[in-house]
């Protein structure tokens, strides 16, 4: 079912505390906001969606009528000074593999720190636990090898949300809480964290 987990994401995150009513929100790689986006664009302050392919934008509007749409690169716009420190809830909806210069979502943890309020926020991504159709000796194997620093053929939660706690540390964020929501029994999960500044 379409935008299931991102449901689940929500009512755990509302069962948490969060107010949605009080966040600015970013939907990083938009496409046309069919999948999971619609699950909570209604609940929050005010929202943002990016989306480097012109052919979504007539769809991503329709489906997002209350956003401001942006149609570019997202690696491109997150570094325009109207967004330094705008959103405290910013979704990676990344590809699987490799895209242009990046691959799943390595480069987008590195532009939290210039994207998130200077008071945290909630950072969403997808993590691929057991890729599929993966050769370890292919350009996208030795990226998530060299990221994690070991194989990366089959990753557990529980080394996933430690390493990206640690990762998050060295980009001066400290974590409050996080958590997997799997989007499939197979490969694809969700990876939610709760971020202050460390200092």
């Amino acid at each position: 079912m379409q935008g299931k987990a991102m449901g689940e994401i929500v009512s755990f995150l509302e069962s948490k505390g969060v107010e949605f009513s009080k966040l600015d929100a970013l939907e990083f790689f938009a496409r046309d906001a069919s999948w999971q986006a619609t699950k909570y664009s209604g609940k929050v302050r005010s929202m943002a969606a990016w989306e480097i392919d012109s052919q979504y934008e007539v769809d991503l509007r329709k489906n997002l009528p209350m956003a401001t749409i942006a149609i570019g690169d997202s690696f491109i716009l997150a570094k325009e000074d109207k967004y330094a420190n705008l959103f405290d809830f910013i979704v990676f909806d990344n590809p699987q593999g490799g895209y242009a210069e990046h691959c799943e979502h390595f480069e987008c943890i590195d532009l939290v720190p210039y994207l998130i309020k200077k008071q945290g926020g909630l950072v969403v991504f997808n993590i691929n636990r057991t890729p599929f159709n993966y050769d370890k000796n292919s350009t996208w194997g030795k990226r998530r090898v060299e990221y994690y620093g070991q194989d990366a053929s089959d990753l557990e939660a529980g080394f996933l949300l430690n390493f990206y706690k640690h990762k998050f540390s060295r980009l001066g964020m400290d974590v409050e809480f996080s958590f997997e929501q799997k989007r499939n029994e197979e490969y694809l999960s969700y990876l939610i964290f709760k971020l202050k500044p460390l200092y």
